[in-house]
């Protein structure tokens, strides 16, 4: 007999009638014993964990070769960290048409008793309905379906909720009204199915708790999972300074503000212009062509902008000294633990970030740095006393060597491992 995941599919024209027809149906099966009844066989399984050692892993999206941001990287380095460990992995990335094949096959698996380890899951920043290129919902979403199936299956589910930055004027300032109102219900019915279907929600930072809908009864235990670093070997990017040598500072990311407001830097290194203190900012090159839309005082000779690809990134970061991440505050950094945060360990550079922040609280927790107020004058001062101070550096970095083993990929990916090995059922 065909099951209804592999026959419920509606092709054609995706206009809005057919999606909400399409949602209603979906709705209703997904939330019915419909699925359930024709995909899973009644008796009860019965394995050995210990002889189990494939997982599941899900991205619903392209797997990159050559990430630049952040968010596209983590997959693939989460994914490297987990085969490293041993793990053999089956993976459900691509675009839609790919994804729904591979998970018909899976789906097929499991009807004949194939059992995973786990399933680990990487959300986008847009719900699964909307990540087609024309943005247009469309339904069913297969990932969903496969998520009940798997729950029924008591395999454990950990799903990584990249962020929540739907629920700040960072995306509201990024989209029209229109959209933004229609998308909204979207964002809620994915995190409702998050946690109904979750035995872990993977965030960056506990704080994330407080932004998170508290609409839905059942709530996964939540774990902090920030980004990793790949560790060099020490002697390729050591760099040694001197009193009087040039303090270098570097920034790697986004420029366009709100969330990238990088006018703190600019302003306070405008009152450093006359000194030997020198910041390189790499970022898209798309992203500098709009440079002047958002900062009018950039003629300055101690900044320079860039912009590299993955595999220049080491010589510029061994170049450097500093890592500079003193960006404008916003009720986002609360919780963000950015990419570059943790790359900036894995390069053994010492990092300069903003008080009463996650990244603030990360820096003084392990003592590898500096946080110093969000103004000018406060960075200024702290640039100016390293400047003299080169010492300080070098006992910063010390404490960045004696961590960074503990922040690799493989390190996070141990730790989505040991959240859910707890809820494997033999």
């Amino acid at each position: 007999m065909n099951t209804p995941l592999l026959k419920f599919k509606l092709e054609g024209n995706h206009g809005v009638k057919k999606s909400i027809l399409n949602f209603l149906l979906f709705f209703i099966l997904l939330n019915s014993g419909f699925i359930i009844t024709y995909i899973i066989k009644p008796e009860t399984l019965k394995m050995d964990r210990h002889k189990i050692n494939k997982v599941l892993f899900i991205y619903p999206a392209l797997l990159q070769e050559a990430p630049f941001s952040g968010s596209s990287l983590r997959p693939i380095k989460l994914l490297e960290g987990f085969r490293k460990l041993g793990l053999e992995v089956d993976i459900i990335s691509g675009n839609r048409k790919k994804r729904e094949k591979i998970i018909m096959e899976i789906t097929k698996k499991i009807r004949n008793e194939y059992r995973y380890l786990f399933t680990y899951v990487e959300s986008l920043n847009l719900p699964v309905q909307l990540s087609d290129p024309s943005h247009i919902p469309y339904f069913p979403v297969y990932e969903y379906l496969l998520l009940k199936l798997l729950k029924a299956r008591n395999i454990p589910i950990g799903i990584y909720y990249r962020d929540i930055h739907w629920k700040f004027d960072i995306f509201r300032k990024r989209v029209s009204l229109l959209k933004w109102f229609l998308s909204y219900p979207f964002f809620y019915y994915e995190w409702s199915i998050f946690t109904t279907y979750a035995d872990i929600i993977f965030a960056p930072h506990q704080r994330i708790a407080d932004f998170l809908p508290q609409k839905n009864k059942k709530k996964p235990k939540l774990v902090a999972l920030p980004p990793g670093c790949e560790n060099p070997p020490e002697e390729e990017i050591i760099r040694n300074i001197s009193p009087g040598k040039e303090l270098k500072l570097l920034y790697v990311g986004g420029i366009t503000p709100p969330l990238y407001n990088l006018s703190l830097m600019f302003k306070a290194l405008e009152q450093l212009k006359y000194t030997n203190i020198k910041l390189t900012i790499c970022t898209r090159e798309r992203e500098l062509e709009n440079l002047d839309q958002f900062y009018g005082y950039l003629k300055q000779p101690n900044i320079r902008f860039v912009s590299k690809k993955a595999d220049q990134l080491k010589e510029l970061y061994t170049e450097n000294d500093l890592v500079l991440l003193t960006l404008k505050p916003h009720t986002y950094y609360s919780f963000a633990m950015p990419v570059k945060l943790f790359e900036a360990i894995g390069y053994l550079k010492p990092i300069i970030t903003v008080k009463n922040t996650a990244m603030g609280d990360f820096v003084e927790k392990e003592n590898i740095g500096w946080t110093t107020n969000p103004d000018p004058e406060s960075i200024a001062a702290l640039l100016t006393y390293l400047h003299a101070h080169p010492e300080a550096v070098m006992e910063k970095m010390e404490n960045v060597k004696s961590i960074r083993r503990y922040h690799t990929w493989e390190q996070r990916a141990k730790a989505v491992v040991d959240a859910l090995m707890p809820f494997f059922q033999s």
